[in-house]
C-alpha cells in the first residue's frame, strides 16, 4: 500500500522477468511503497531482509532522510493501540556500479513486544530512478543459530553494500554471484585487503582451522 511514483516493469530485473521501479523528476512527496505484516517478537530475535537495488541519476531531497533506502517499523500494543517500539533501516543507497544490480542484505535485531512491523521502500524524498527486486524476508529466533565459525559474515552475505562484520581497505568491495554462493569480496588493487576480528577470545586454542 501507499504506492507513489512506482510502477511494474515488465523486463528482466536481477531475479526474475520483472521488477519493481521508482521514479521522480522533482523533489516533493516521496515515491514509496509500504508493506504491514505480524511479527511475534517473543519468538523472533532479528529479522533478516534481502534486497536487489539498481541507481541512476540519484539526487538526495533537502530534508533529513530524503534519501533511497528501506526502513522497518516494529510495533507493540500499548495495551491495545499499535505503538512504534523501534526503527531498522538499510541504506542510504548512493549509487550502484556502473549502473548494475547490487544485493543487499541486513540482519536487524526485533524488539521482544513487537507485534506488527511496517516496512516501507523507495526514493523516501529523493529524486532520480531505483529499482529493486527479490526482496528476501527471514526470521531468525530468538535461539538463533549454533555454529563452530569464529568469522562473522564469513560468506559475505550480509553487507548494504560493504561487507557487515569486516573493514575494507583499498577498493575491496562486494560482487555477485561468489563461488556457489550469493556473494564474494573482489579485491581490485595490489594492496586491496578485508580486515575483521573474530567472534570469542582465541587464547584457550591451541590451534585455527583456517579454510
Amino acid at each position: 500500500y501507499n504506492a507513489r511514483d512506482v510502477r511494474l516493469v515488465a523486463e528482466g530485473g536481477a531475479v526474475g522477468p520483472h521488477f519493481i521501479r521508482f521514479e521522480r523528476k522533482k523533489s516533493g512527496a516521496p515515491a514509496t511503497l509500504s508493506r504491514a505484516f505480524g511479527m511475534h517478537g517473543q519468538k523472533t530475535g532479528a529479522i533478516e531482509l534481502g534486497i536487489w537495488v539498481r541507481l541512476k541519476d540519484i539526487q538526495f531531497g533537502e530534508r533529513e532522510g530524503s534519501e533511497p533506502g528501506l526502513v522497518i517499523d516494529f510495533l507493540g500494543a500499548q495495551p491495545v493501540l499499535l505503538h512504534q517500539l523501534s526503527r531498522g533501516s538499510m541504506g542510504p543507497w548512493r549509487h550502484s556500479g556502473r549502473g548494475n544490480w547490487t544485493r543487499v542484505v541486513k540482519r536487524i535485531p526485533v524488539p521482544p513486544g513487537t507485534k506488527d512491523a511496517i516496512m516501507s521502500v523507495g526514493l523516501m524524498g529523493a529524486t532520480g530512478i531505483l529499482d529493486i527486486d527479490g526482496l528476501t524476508v527471514d526470521l531468525i529466533p530468538v535461539e538463533g543459530f549454533a555454529s563452530a565459525n569464529l568469522v562473522i559474515n564469513g560468506d559475505f552475505e550480509l553487507g548494504d553494500p560493504a561487507p557487515f562484520g569486516w573493514h575494507p581497505e583499498k577498493d575491496a568491495k562486494r560482487v555477485f554471484p561468489g563461488f556457489n554462493s550469493r556473494a564474494a569480496v573482489e579485491l581490485r588493487r595490489a594492496k586491496s585487503c578485508l580486515l575483521t576480528g573474530l567472534a570469542i577470545p582465541v587464547e584457550p586454542f591451541e590451534g585455527l582451522d583456517v579454510s
